[in-house]
């Protein structure tokens, strides 16, 4: 799929949404403020700093062009492409797996997401990519870690959707079945953590105002 996701690599930024981000990612690069998004000089409260960093990444690499940003996106859509086919592998078989991957791959929205540059590649990443860890920790419970880094850094893309990877948990406990209580609740409060001291720092840093503005 990724060949079909970098068709027309060095268009220019199609939309307002596609504008701010790379705004955003190139004065990250520039002031090597990584916890602190800025619009042309400015901070930005509303938009945690997760979404930014693989595209300040990118720019800090090979420069403030659109098609490096591209180059992102596609990599983040196949990435949940192959996350699909892991899940659908973990939960049912590889051949499912596979279906869903192929069907998520060449689906409407999936490919016009991977051709743009938004926040949702990577919370979608961040989610699957807790799903899966969380299957994996039925049998190892390391796993639960990354589980509690996915929703870590879920949170730190999106306010109230980086919640999602919670899904897991309280579907567990809906269905009544079992589950490493204690382990399930350290990866929480590492994941919690995470974002918990992203917002301490921005809170110490400008205030009040940060905290209001971003909630």
């Amino acid at each position: 799929f990724l060949p079909l996701y970098l068709r027309g690599l060095g268009r220019p930024l199609a939309n307002g949404d596609e504008a701010v981000y790379a705004e955003l990612a190139r004065s990250m690069a520039r002031t090597g403020d990584w916890a602190t998004p800025r619009w042309q000089g400015r901070p930005v409260f509303n938009r945690p700093p997760a979404s930014v960093w693989p595209l300040a990444l990118a720019m800090k690499v090979a420069g403030p062009i659109p098609a490096v940003l591209h180059v992102v996106g596609a990599v983040q859509a196949l990435g949940i492409v192959l996350l699909v086919y892991a899940l659908g592998a973990l939960l049912w078989t590889r051949t499912t797996g596979l279906l869903a991957a192929l069907l998520t791959g060449s689906a409407t929205l999936q490919l016009l997401y991977a051709r743009t540059v938004v926040a949702d590649n990577l919370l979608v990443l961040c989610t699957l990519g807790s799903l899966v860890a969380w299957e994996l920790g039925r049998k190892q419970r390391r796993w639960l870690l990354l589980w509690g880094l996915c929703l870590g850094l879920a949170l730190l893309t999106k306010q109230l959707l980086g919640l999602l990877p919670l899904m897991a948990p309280v579907a567990d406990l809906l269905g009544r079945r079992r589950m490493n209580r204690r382990q399930v609740g350290l990866a929480i409060v590492l994941g919690l953590a995470l974002a918990g001291l992203w917002l301490l720092a921005e809170t110490l840093r400008f205030g009040p105002a940060f905290l209001r503005e971003h909630l």
